[in-house]
């Protein structure tokens, strides 16, 4: 993986890579990866989230199609369509499909990767928070999971986001009752517990466990095993 301070591409393109394209990239220190469309999905949905900064689609059949689905495989990576001449109305179908920015032909590589950079720039500083295929919009208080969005409560969400900050530790009851509902004092009800149940309910499918039970110590995320049941593990 590159430093942080340069950004990751992920290239979608039928064929070649345009000429002065990979060049004017690495000036920007955007580092491209080329895949096919088959290929891109799987990419953004993988368990390890994050490993690209922005998405570039280059000229490929059914693009809105393919833009719709990669975003149900991650909603929050930005997204630049180059495409060939397109009236008004097909530029807006890309932007409603989810590209963050639309270059028609003749494209200038240089410009290309200024936008891409303006992009990358613009999404750091949106305040998001990303485990594996979860996805916190902090700003807009979203939840989505595998680029599906959960209806969550207010409660909800900050139980959760505090399990994510947490990154793996173990946050016990006491700690939960004082970031979520602001209590010092433990008022001898199963609300915590009630509320985790809830949510368990909402992110747990396929066999998946996103919240695990440190019994006797509190509580923890985790990244989801395939086929995981349960999501109880002893301390």
């Amino acid at each position: 993986m590159v430093p942080r301070k340069s950004a990751n591409v992920l290239i979608l393109l039928a064929g070649e890579l345009p000429d002065g394209m990979g060049a004017a990239l690495e000036a920007e220190e955007l580092h491209p990866h080329c895949c096919g469309q088959a290929e891109a999905a799987h990419l953004l949905g993988d368990a390890q989230y994050g490993v690209f900064d922005v998405v570039l689609v280059i000229a490929v059949p059914s693009a809105v199609e393919l833009i719709e689905s990669l975003r149900a495989a991650d909603a929050a990576t930005p997204l630049a369509v180059l495409c060939e001449v397109a009236s008004a109305s097909e530029r807006v179908r890309l932007l409603r499909a989810g590209a963050g920015d639309v270059v028609q032909a003749p494209w200038d590589a240089e410009e290309v990767a200024l936008r891409l950079s303006g992009l990358v720039r613009r999404s750091r500083t949106i305040p998001i928070l990303r485990h594996h295929d979860l996805v916190l919009d902090l700003g807009r208080r979203e939840v989505r999971c595998a680029g599906e969005v959960i209806d969550v409560s207010p409660k909800e969400f900050d139980l959760l986001r505090v399990l994510i900050e947490a990154r793996g530790e173990v946050c016990s009851r006491r700690e939960l009752l004082k970031a979520v509902w602001g209590r010092e004092r433990d008022p001898g009800t199963a609300v915590v517990e009630v509320l985790v149940a809830r949510l368990r309910r909402k992110l747990d499918k396929g066999g998946r466990s996103f919240v695990r039970t440190k019994h006797g110590r509190g509580y923890s995320i985790a990244k989801p095993a395939p086929n995981e049941i349960g999501g109880v593990e002893s301390s």
